[in-house]
């Protein structure tokens, strides 16, 4: 997992959260409304490959979307 300084960040695969979403026929708002973050920060999520965002938020999309918080991880390599 990519993390920043050891603390519990994390770089989101923007184009697999995307895809995962629309996949799941949600859209942003029903996302962001269901995991407890603002609509801004989902899209900023699926737009921002270069951004860290804090593990409870990556945590929370997931859930919504069913899917394990490692998928939407970036990889290192990418």
């Amino acid at each position: 997992m990519a993390t920043k300084n050891n603390m519990s960040s994390y770089k989101v695969d923007a184009n697999k959260l995307a895809k995962l979403r629309t996949d799941a026929f949600l859209t942003q708002r029903e996302v962001a409304e269901k995991s407890g973050i603002t609509r801004e920060t989902l899209a900023r999520m699926e737009t921002l490959s270069d951004k860290y965002f804090g593990s409870n938020s990556v945590k929370s999309v997931a859930k919504v979307l069913n899917v394990n918080p490692n998928e939407l991880i970036k990889s290192e390599e990418d």
